[in-house]
């Protein structure tokens, strides 16, 4: 037995789990019909299995859950909570869809991607540590290097189809010598920064969750404050950990290049520029932003530029 999530319409399991595509069969993984992920119910671990069903209109997840005992029914309920969580399910497009109607190129993208959501981690910490490791390096060793903690220091799911993995908390890091995060392939520095981050999310001396009720800039602040993390880390943390879709990674490489598909001729744009044309998208610049990687990914001809 399992739960349901009926999503806030239009809602496209497909465009919103494309990421996933060729990710770990261990960890996250789409297989092109079922979204595979561990959850952490209450103090145990349960491997859920989602599946698109319903209408455009009307549409509806179910969630598969298998763990070494039958979840009862409060943890099929926190299940479909964290996975409608995961997916943004209950975020109403509406406001997004009518900020970005007079914007040629993203309204036209906003129509071919429609359905689409930007998946949020369950816990900022993971996307603060995704948010470092990925720091001048590319996606691709970025990914295998987030692999690599994940099954190195998480907690393991022990059930037929496994072993699966579900992402460490900050316990599971904080004390860990810098030469075993070393050995993964992280720099020492990077080794050190997230290491620290644990320890002190750990001791309760920061608590991450508590930054997603604050204003964008005191979040930048407070995160920029400590070592090893800029404001690019602090921004990407913030859209995919917090769902905070008003934070728009300006300097991101790989966000400027969409934005230069779509946007211009030639050239991306500059990390001002960026901002700039960000500007006409509002308090969903983080969003607008996810729909331009995923449509160059899908390799979506760009259309007419503004």
């Amino acid at each position: 037995m399992g739960a349901t999530v009926r999503p806030v319409p239009p809602f496209d399991l497909a465009l919103s789990c494309a990421v996933f595509s060729g990710g770990d069969p261990g960890i996250r993984r789409y297989d092109g019909r079922r979204f595979t992920m561990v959850l952490r119910l209450g103090k145990g671990l349960a491997l859920a299995t989602v599946t698109a069903g319903g209408t455009a209109r009307r549409p509806l997840l179910s969630v598969g859950l298998r763990s070494r005992s039958p979840p009862g029914r409060a943890r099929r309920s926190e299940a479909g909570d964290a996975i409608g969580s995961f997916f943004n399910a209950r975020m109403d497009p509406g406001p997004f869809l009518r900020q970005v109607r007079h914007d040629r190129p993203m309204a036209a993208l906003a129509e071919r991607l429609s359905g689409l959501r930007a998946p949020t981690t369950p816990t900022v910490f993971e996307s603060l540590v995704d948010s470092i490791i990925e720091q001048q390096i590319s996606l691709k060793v970025a990914w295998v290097l987030e692999e690599r903690l994940v099954k190195g220091f998480g907690d393991r799911l022990d059930i037929p189809g496994g072993p699966y993995f579900i992402y460490p908390e900050p316990g599971q890091i904080a004390s860990a010598p810098p030469e075993r995060l070393r050995a993964l392939g992280l720099s020492n520095r990077k080794a050190e920064c997230i290491i620290g981050l644990g320890r002190d999310c750990a001791r309760g001396e920061l608590d991450l969750e508590r930054l997603r009720r604050l204003p964008c800039e005191e979040i930048i602040s407070v995160l920029c404050g400590r070592r090893g993390i800029g404001r690019w880390t602090a921004e990407l943390a913030m859209l995919r950990g917090m769902g905070r879709f008003d934070a728009l990674p300006a300097d991101d490489l790989g966000v400027r290049r969409a934005m230069g598909l779509y946007y211009r001729k030639r050239r991306p744009p500059t990390a001002g520029e960026a901002r700039k044309i960000a500007e006409r998208w509002g308090d969903w610049k983080g969003l607008a932003a996810f729909y331009l990687l995923t449509a160059e990914r899908m390799g979506i001809p760009p259309g007419r530029k503004d």
